[in-house]
């Protein structure tokens, strides 16, 4: 059973949602509703949890082919950087409580914005090693 399929999907929703709900928050009133953004968060890095270590049991069965190493290790590293950036962020968000700033609000938004990104970057690498390469 593919388990690391299975698992990746529910983080790229509950992230890109977090996201969307921080910016709507800042648009309507300059405030995120930030119990809301910490409780998505922590669900959503949770989430990652899985879906790093089932992707670390998959049999890496094309290691001797170099676009298939390079495009693994890199889909690996960003997996863990994001792991550590969405944790940061929790960090973040836990010990500013609910006295946050316009500009520092609008920084928060940008740092999970990158971490969407990274997170959008390393899908696109699994698809690649899926539907290029054919990984399983």
């Amino acid at each position: 059973m593919p388990w690391h399929s299975l698992f990746v999907h529910l983080p790229i929703g509950i992230l890109i949602g977090s996201w969307a709900f921080v910016l709507w928050g800042l648009v309507q009133d300059g405030r995120p509703p930030w119990p809301y953004a910490l409780r998505l968060l922590l669900l959503g890095g949770i989430s990652l949890l899985p879906a790093l270590f089932s992707g670390q049991q998959v049999p890496v069965t094309l290691s001797d082919n170099p676009p298939w190493a390079a495009v693994y290790r890199n889909h690996e590293l960003l997996a863990y950087g994001l792991v550590w950036l969405v944790g940061l962020l929790l960090v973040w968000l836990y010990l500013r409580g609910r006295t946050w700033k316009a500009a520092e609000a609008w920084a928060f938004w940008a740092m999970l914005t990158l971490a969407c990104g990274l997170m959008a970057f390393s899908a696109h690498l699994g698809g690649q090693m899926v539907h290029v390469f054919g990984a399983k």
